[in-house]
């Protein structure tokens, strides 16, 4: 069996990690840094070609993958311009929004309506002072990619900021599913509390 773990670390790096059963040694992690994978030292090495299959989708043509990173440049465009509407047209009419936390933000907002009042929400709870920058986009050569940002906003007279990722699953080239991940949860609940 195959645990897979997703981390964004303070400095902003991503990592997935992967541990399997005793029969295998683990795969340690693939590392992103900037916008080049490589595989960390450790016991994965030996294995680099079974742990480098985990979790992994059908490879992607280097169109599709292009088109996938573009389609998320495109969101982040959209979206630091209050362009609802293009960015709408990049997401499938099911779309997911998954942010953990305990915040007024958290859960899983389903269907594009849904989306778009997570959104209204980030941008009512900071007083209209959210903004992201997009840092990297990454891909993992097929349907999914990652992109890590920083984000800030106004909260009681001081600007805080933090690195953030975002993992996009694309299904025909729209957004199906974007998963959230923090390097600092609780920093988050207490900022859309």
């Amino acid at each position: 069996m195959t645990k897979l773990y997703d981390f964004v670390t303070a400095s902003g790096t991503v990592m997935l990690a992967a541990e399997q059963t005793a029969v295998e040694p683990p795969c340690v992690a693939v590392k992103a840094e900037s916008d080049n994978l490589a595989l960390v030292s450790g016991p994965a090495k030996a294995h680099a070609s079974s742990c480098a299959q985990i979790g992994r989708r059908a490879k992607g043509t280097k169109m599709d993958v292009e088109q996938n990173l573009e389609t998320v440049r495109q969101g982040y465009a959209a979206f630091s311009s209050g362009d609802m509407d293009t960015l709408m047209k990049l997401y499938n009419d099911d779309v997911v929004h998954v942010v953990p936390g305990e915040s007024r933000v958290s859960g899983s907002h389903k269907g594009k309506d849904s989306v778009l009042t997570l959104y209204a929400a980030l941008f009512e709870l900071s007083g209209g002072t959210f903004r992201i920058q997009l840092d990297h986009v990454l891909s993992d050569g097929g349907d999914r990619v990652v992109s890590i940002h920083t984000s800030s906003m106004e909260k009681d007279g001081e600007t805080i900021t933090q690195t953030e990722a975002l993992m996009f699953t694309l299904v025909n080239g729209k957004v199906a599913e974007i998963q959230d991940f923090f390097g600092d949860i609780s920093l988050n609940d207490r900022l859309f509390s």
